[in-house]
């Protein structure tokens, strides 16, 4: 969910003499967005654990105990949620027509009779609704959640093994109370998925734009590329909204990875008042060569620079050459932005990996349009079985091979 809401925030403003960049969330980031929460809301409830249910029937001549439980969430179907701004809050989001099928085991104790077996539980017609704040915490996105509520729809219970014959009449007794009880952790779930996420948030590292930056946002600096611009609007502060023009685009070759990146940048002056007038629009396209390789089990990697062009979009000041910027934007790129990049690369993505496997000799090849891991893969029943063949006194086996 970190990574979905980062790589949505696709606008960027920056102002002022030291400027940061604030992330701003658009309309067509929030309809990317939804499409992506069915896949969370769908995985945390997967992951949710559900408590045994105990309580008792009476069948006239006494009351039968049960207790339901091992109970998990095997199927999840849902339509994508609907999310909407709200102004000065946050984001709406809302969900529909949400159905969870449940496993789990049954047990019944009457006097000294018991009984058990397995049960399936229908969940359907789930409906949840909560508005998240977000908000700007020291320079990281924060996101709360403002309220919340939920609805179920309906339970339906069968029973297998044993005497679910004679249990399932009674299943109407106790409907209602699995109800409420999934009922009552929905929102507290999805308070905690929340929290958790604004932990991460918080941990994220802040980089402010130094001040030996050599371009700062306002019109005496940048006078010295635009010269008009210290004649129409002089010692004003400058605001520059920045967005992917195209989608970037990755290439695989020999060895290489390729990264074009076409990027369009807005520049405004900001009035006394706050009122913003358009200035100009730049092109920027870059492109970027890089190499990976696995180490340690991490994926890491190296990127350079090999070619960034600055064009003008548009202008409402008339023409200028833009040879001067590009120059200062190379530097500033090869000097604070790739070392940065790189630095970061160099401890690289951890490799994912299934439940009690692990990877080892694992090489990375790249090949024309895309990149192979080769890798042999280890458990913890094959060590401990390499463990037992090289301890064991009367060891008369060769050549194992404990390799996938």
């Amino acid at each position: 969910m970190q990574l979905v809401i980062f790589f949505l925030l696709i606008l960027t403003h920056t102002y002022a003499d030291y400027p940061a960049l604030k992330a701003v969330l658009s309309e067509k980031g929030l309809r990317d967005v939804s499409q992506m929460m069915a896949v969370w809301i769908q995985n945390k409830l997967k992951s949710t654990e559900i408590p045994e249910v105990r309580g008792g029937v009476d069948i006239g001549i006494g009351t039968v105990e049960y207790v339901i439980s091992n109970m998990q969430v095997v199927q999840c179907s849902m339509s994508g949620p609907s999310m909407e701004f709200v102004n000065g809050i946050g984001v709406s989001v809302e969900v529909s027509q949400l159905s969870l099928a449940i496993t789990g085991s049954w047990a019944t104790q009457f006097g000294i009779i018991h009984d058990g077996g397995s049960v399936d539980l229908a969940v359907y017609n789930i409906k949840i609704k909560t508005l998240l704040g977000l908000g700007d915490e020291a320079g990281r996105l924060s996101i709360t959640t403002i309220s919340c509520s939920d609805d179920v729809g309906g339970v339906h219970i069968q029973f297998h093994g044993g005497a679910s014959f004679f249990f399932q009449p009674f299943v109407s007794a106790f409907q209602g109370q699995i109800s409420e009880m999934i009922h009552v952790r929905i929102c507290p779930a999805i308070q905690q998925a929340i929290s958790e996420l604004e932990k991460n948030l918080q941990k994220i590292p802040v980089s402010k734009i130094p001040k030996s930056f050599p371009i700062h946002l306002n019109t005496s600096q940048f006078g010295a590329f635009i010269p008009q611009l210290r004649t129409l609007y002089p010692n004003m502060e400058m605001q520059v909204l920045l967005y992917a023009s195209k989608t970037p685009l990755f290439s695989f070759s020999s060895g290489v990875i390729d990264v074009h990146v076409p990027v369009a940048a807005k520049f405004s002056v900001v009035k006394p008042d706050g009122m913003l007038v358009p200035l100009f629009r730049l092109d920027v396209d870059g492109s970027f060569s890089g190499s990976a390789l696995i180490d340690n089990k991490h994926l890491t990697g190296d990127f350079k620079m090999k070619n960034l062009t600055v064009t003008v979009g548009s202008s409402e000041i008339g023409d200028f050459k833009t040879a001067g910027l590009e120059h200062i934007l190379v530097i500033a790129v090869n000097i604070f932005v790739l070392p940065k990049l790189n630095d970061y690369l160099k401890t690289g993505f951890l490799l994912p990996t299934l439940q009690d496997f692990s990877l080892i000799n694992s090489k990375l090849l790249i090949k024309n349009g895309f990149v192979v891991i080769f890798t042999d893969v280890e458990n913890s029943w094959t060590v401990s079985m390499k463990t037992k063949v090289q301890t064991s006194p009367n060891n008369h086996f060769n050549g194992v091979n404990l390799h996938a």
